[in-house]
């Protein structure tokens, strides 16, 4: 009984629930940033822009140049997040059997190749993860070349500066 009301379990079995992340062992830090990062508004519109505007960038690269490594684990942390959080809104508002959790393991492995000190499936400070994420994903800079053959070896460059003016 709450607030002098009844609550059966026919009731919360078909109200819509938020969808729930696995944990993978000792990867509660993981999903604390991950739950923090979908429910902050309008981080899930600006991560699916920045990954459409990378694939339409990298499309449009299309293998002239190939990015340095620590780029291609950005662009692969950006991807496999982005992918994360659409597999988590398929699975909101389900009212039926509930849905097996969401697994992050892809996530987890993407930001370990970001940064090392996140790799495997050891305890780690959620702060220092929601910092790293955010850290990387600030520092993105995609240039655009209205004329590809402009430049034939384009590379991600600051044109935040551009648009802030």
């Amino acid at each position: 009984m709450m607030n002098g009301e009844h609550s059966s379990d026919s009731t919360r079995s078909l109200s819509p629930g938020i969808a729930s992340l696995a944990n993978l062992g000792n990867t509660c830090f993981l999903n604390s940033v991950l739950y923090t990062l979908r429910f902050t508004p309008g981080f899930c519109h600006n991560l699916h822009h920045l990954n459409a505007d990378l694939q339409a960038r990298l499309k449009q690269e299309n293998g002239r140049q190939k990015a340095d490594p620590d780029q291609q684990n950005l662009v692969d942390v950006i991807q496999t997040l982005h992918h994360l959080f659409q597999k988590l809104c398929s699975s909101d508002g389900y009212t039926g059997d509930p849905k097996d959790p969401v697994l992050p393991s892809a996530l987890l492995q993407s930001v370990g190749r970001l940064c090392p000190l996140f790799e495997g499936n050891q305890q780690q400070d959620a702060h220092e993860l929601l910092v790293t994420l955010i850290t990387h994903l600030q520092d993105v800079k995609i240039s655009t070349f209205p004329n590809p053959d402009t430049n034939p070896h384009p590379t991600f460059d600051d044109n935040k500066k551009s648009k802030k003016k």
